[in-house]
């Protein structure tokens, strides 16, 4: 399968699009609605999220805009698509795992951002506390809390969409509890990965390593071994 600016991997039978922004994993989107005519929710990983109205910043009408996903991505911006999504009816709705409050109110749009969360220091002597809170965002413990304040359940269908800039240290992708990250990559049906490598480096803690391209080797493996049959 060929869709522009996306890699496209089969991992044991689960499906993973790979491209460098969020936006651009519109077309993956469309691609697995297409073939499949289901509408899941998007759960997302992700450091912050807009929940913006599609071509709020381009001035273009949803209604008035009759193209395909590839050419919607050239008009969208600051995480447009989702609404995109949502109007086209190839997502059900969006819950988004963040570490900034929302802003913006969206009526399909949930952004889950405990009110203890630390804010992102912005000296590096003011990161021991964020550190803590960053190790832990794969852990089970921190995931399922974030999952029981959006559903009472798993939802019939799904995709995981995985923003690496939602990690800060390498620990934070490597989880010492993985059940339900892995419980999340078996549930989905596809998984979308944004790999926004300015802002991985922008946003890593003092003294990390990680750039987008070892982050993305880490989900990988993960979703390898989430999906593996033993």
């Amino acid at each position: 399968m060929n869709i522009s600016n996306i890699r496209v991997e089969n991992i044991n039978g689960k499906p993973v699009y790979i491209a460098e922004n969020h936006h651009e994993i519109l077309p993956a989107i469309e691609t697995e609605f297409n073939q499949t005519r289901h509408t899941p929710v998007m759960l997302t990983l992700d450091h912050h999220t807009d929940n913006l109205k599609a071509f709020l910043r381009s001035g273009m009408e949803f209604k008035n805009f009759s193209g395909t996903a590839l050419e919607a991505v050239k008009l969208l911006r600051h995480d447009e698509h989702i609404d995109f999504a949502i109007q086209k009816n190839w997502i059900e709705a969006a819950v988004i795992f963040s570490h900034v409050q929302a802003v913006e109110h969206h009526p399909k749009i949930k952004v889950i951002c405990s009110h203890d969360t630390p804010p992102y220091p912005n000296s590096p002597d003011k990161q021991q506390a964020f550190r803590h809170y960053a190790d832990q965002v794969l852990e089970s413990n921190f995931l399922k809390s974030r999952f029981n304040s959006a559903f009472n359940s798993f939802p019939d269908c799904l995709m995981l969409d995985i923003d690496l800039d939602y990690f800060h240290t390498a620990a934070g992708a490597a989880p010492l509890d993985n059940d339900f990250f892995y419980r999340l990559i078996r549930h989905s049906r596809f998984v979308t990965i944004s790999c926004e490598s300015i802002w991985v480096k922008l946003l890593k803690l003092e003294g990390e390593t990680i750039t987008a391209g070892s982050l993305l080797c880490k989900m990988l493996e993960h979703i390898n071994s989430a999906t593996r049959k033993h």
